[in-house]
């Protein structure tokens, strides 16, 4: 249910963006409040990919922001990326100890992980793994049927991306361009 919880506060943020003023404040608050809980827990995608939508709802309604101001607010996201990664690797007391050194270049590093599991994706098919035609995506409602209907699924499912990653490669986190890739290839364009 959690995982729902997170697509629909992303939802709701994107949706705010087109209600009243009241409704995008609310909804851009509530959204933020869970940004500053989500973002140290190492959630950056669900905050990231709403964030980015609704800037771009925005900047489509009229919003303008100045080079100077785009360079600096990426700076500092870049920083606090660095410093979750800090505070995943030695805990919370890096917080509490004042472990803000973290550059932008460790947020690119953190960031660059996140190519590996599409690598290692791309190495199985390379080595004749066939495609999985959408198997991963429909797991998780299938999972969510089976928990209403009759006994759960066990917990290491092999039908899900994360737990096939962690099974065959170890704990290297997963990446929604390795599951896309995992499960179509990539997609032959005619001209």
């Amino acid at each position: 249910m959690l995982v729902y919880g997170v697509l629909f506060i992303g939802f709701g943020a994107v949706f705010s963006a087109v209600g009243t003023p009241a409704q995008r404040r609310l909804g851009l608050g509530a959204f933020g409040a869970f940004a500053l809980v989500a973002v140290p827990l190492g959630l950056r995608g669900p905050v990231l990919f709403v964030v980015a939508t609704v800037l771009a709802v925005e900047v489509r309604r009229g919003l303008r922001i100045r080079p100077l101001v785009a360079i600096v607010l990426a700076i500092a996201l870049l920083m606090v990326i660095g410093v979750v990664r800090e505070t995943r690797i030695q805990g919370p007391g890096a917080l509490i100890r004042g472990d803000w050194s973290a550059g932008p270049m460790d947020a690119v590093g953190e960031m660059g992980f996140s190519l590996y599991p599409a690598v290692v994706v791309r190495q199985w098919h390379d080595q004749g793994e066939p495609f999985r035609h959408g198997s991963t995506l429909a797991a998780v409602p299938l999972r969510f049927a089976q928990r209403i209907i009759g006994p759960p699924p066990p917990d290491d499912d092999r039908r899900l991306f994360n737990v096939e990653v962690l099974d065959r490669v170890g704990p290297i986190g997963g990446s929604p361009i390795a599951e896309g890739y995992h499960n179509f290839g990539i997609p032959a364009w005619s001209g």
